[in-house]
This record gives C-alpha cells, sequence and structure tokens, in this order.
C-alpha cells in the first residue's frame, strides 16, 4: 500500500466546526481519520468515503490533532500522514511565501503569496503609506496582487482571519522611496 504522508490537510474554522480536506489518493476506497482531542485525551477514528470531512461540536480552546490512513480497495491501511495540529476557535499567524514587486515611475505593483494560516477563513493585506491606511484587500486565495502609487513609505501586513473574529497579522515589507527613481529600499521584517 502506498504511504499518505503527501496528504497535506487544509483547514477551514467555520462558527462551529472545521471543514478538513485533502487531495485524493488514487488507490484509495476510503480513508480512516484519526482525530485526536489532546486536552480530553481521547482518539476519534472516523471513516471518510471523500476527501473532505466536517469536524463539529469542537470545544473552542481545546487542541485538536488530526492524521489520515488511507485504505485500498483490499482493505490495507497506509501509514499515518504527517499530523496537522490546530486549536479550535484560535488563530495562527499566516506565513509568507513569496512577495515580489515591479518597479515603475510612478507606481509600484507588490504580488504576494502565503501559506494557509491554521484556522483561517480569509486574509487582509493592508498597506498603509506615509502612515496612514491606504487599502485593505480581502481575499480567500492564498495570494493577492496590488498596485499603489509610490510614496516616501509603503509597509505591507498580511493579516489572517477566522469566522469567530479573531485576526492574527504579520508584517510583509516596508519599501521606502530613495533619492533616486530607478531605485528601491526594501526593509523586510
Amino acid at each position: 500500500m502506498t504511504n499518505s504522508l503527501f496528504l497535506a490537510l487544509t483547514l477551514l474554522m467555520t462558527g462551529n466546526g472545521v471543514i478538513l480536506t485533502w487531495k485524493k489518493h488514487p488507490d484509495a476506497a476510503y480513508y480512516n481519520l484519526y482525530v485526536i482531542n489532546t486536552n480530553l485525551r481521547l482518539t476519534n477514528v472516523v471513516r471518510v468515503a471523500t476527501n473532505s470531512y466536517t469536524m463539529t461540536n469542537l470545544v473552542k480552546g481545546n487542541t485538536y490533532s488530526v492524521q489520515i490512513a488511507v485504505v485500498n480497495h483490499l482493505g490495507l491501511d497506509s501509514e499515518l500522514s504527517l499530523p496537522t495540529t490546530f486549536m479550535f476557535g484560535i488563530l495562527s499567524p499566516p506565513t509568507v511565501h513569496t512577495h515580489f514587486l515591479i518597479n515603475t515611475p510612478s507606481s509600484w505593483t507588490f504580488t504576494t503569496s502565503w501559506h494557509a494560516a491554521p484556522g483561517a477563513s480569509g486574509y487582509y493585506l493592508k498597506i498603509a503609506q506615509n502612515g496612514r491606511p491606504l487599502t485593505n484587500i480581502f481575499t480567500t486565495n492564498l495570494s493577492a496582487r496590488v498596485v499603489v502609487p509610490k510614496a516616501d513609505r509603503t509597509n505591507l501586513h498580511l493579516q489572517s482571519t477566522n469566522a469567530f473574529g479573531a485576526s492574527r497579522s504579520v508584517p510583509v515589507a516596508t519599501y521606502v522611496r530613495p533619492t533616486r527613481p530607478d531605485q528601491v529600499s526594501l526593509i523586510l521584517p
């Protein structure tokens, strides 16, 4: 039986649960989902026919760990996937994956992508110029592109948010307009 280590889980927290999704495995007849409530030291095994599952009746503030095993048509289990651990109702900050800048004479184009934050239902790319908010872009995607006029100082922050109204923010970058128009000064967090 092939292993299931590549079955990375995607989590989407809702107001009353978590939706788990993962890439379909070609050998799967079904999946065994191992859900561990680490606060209560309880393990549930759930048989799932598709590549998604909605966890409900979770306790806010409790920590859960989830692993998947692929079961083939002969009933043979794979190894367990790597564990995905999250605290229900508590939000993790996003992690920036890539960030690019296109410099033109009158504007900057920022393209930023990030890894999913466990528990996040959406993201804001917040842009401020010269100490004042310029724009907030909301997306459920894992990337955003925005064109802004040049300013003496431009700050970018990425904020994850969830259904409980919680949010966590991380700085992406700060750009400072130099004296020469063909240069850009970048200050990374």
